[in-house]
């Protein structure tokens, strides 16, 4: 059993320079490991050329690598090869956990990484909605400024408007009763001007018939002294009675006439 892999390490050791000097494929290898009644030094071949693969899977190429080794280890079964078997069945098992570490690592990366976004994310939106809320509390606060300035202007200019218009209803009332005094007095100075024209109509007939009543006295005191004088009667009294009534009674008239 020794000297069995003293041979395969020899083999190895040799092998090496010429598998690294030619271009591997991993779908060469499965497909050669599929073969039918292959040898084990074939397989051993196959498995340097897998070690080299492993260090640089290409992406994509995982599972088909892990298909890979178990057709390896199957094929070394077959050829009474357990031992053989048994080193890439270990080799595919330790390859396995650590692609599943890997993909896991990965998604767990990725995870993180959304995550971290979204909570970067998050946080913005939080801070966008403080700004929000901040600006809109200054907007509520400018608006209750705003509302408070207009409620005070709109209270004064109510108050402004009820002192016109109790200042207008007080106007309008003075001047409505110093039109009615005014038209009380024009009222008293129309009667008494009627009064007067109806007092003034009667003294102007009393004056009219005094006049005349005065200007029959002096016609008949004129009568009188002519009737004296044409008897030849000598009254001197009587004379000097009837002239003196006569330019009484002219003076009364002419005074009169005046008025």
């Amino acid at each position: 059993m020794k000297k069995n892999y003293l041979l395969l390490i020899i083999l190895f050791a040799g092998l090496i320079p010429v598998v690294a000097s030619e271009p591997v494929n991993l779908e060469d290898i499965n497909r050669e490991a599929r073969a039918l009644f292959i040898k084990p030094e074939k397989l051993d071949m196959l498995m340097i050329q897998l070690r080299t693969i492993q260090k640089d899977v290409p992406s994509g190429q995982e599972q088909l690598l892990m298909n890979t080794y178990k057709i390896i280890a199957d094929q070394y079964s077959a050829n009474n090869h357990y031992g053989q078997a048994y080193s890439v069945y270990l080799s595919y098992l330790d390859y396995k956990k650590s692609w599943f570490v890997k993909v896991r690592k990965n998604s767990l990366d990725s995870l993180q990484a959304s995550v971290a976004l979204r909570k970067q994310q998050d946080e913005m939106e939080i801070m966008n909605q403080n700004n929000q809320v901040e600006q809109l509390s200054v907007d509520i606060d400018q608006l209750s400024n705003k509302h408070g300035r207009f409620r005070k202007f709109f209270s004064f200019g109510i108050l402004a408007l009820s002192v016109l218009f109790a200042s207008l209803l007080v106007k309008s009332g003075l001047t409505m009763n110093t039109i009615r005094v005014r038209l009380k007095e024009d009222r008293e100075k129309m009667k008494s001007m009627q009064r007067i024209s109806v007092l003034g109509w009667f003294v102007s007939g009393c004056i009219h018939s005094f006049r005349t009543r005065m200007e029959g006295i002096i016609r008949s005191s004129s009568d009188i002294v002519r009737k004296l004088k044409e008897q030849n009667i000598s009254r001197p009294a009587i004379e000097k009675c009837a002239v003196d009534l006569k330019k009484e009674a002219e003076e009364v008239t002419s005074s009169l006439s005046s008025t």
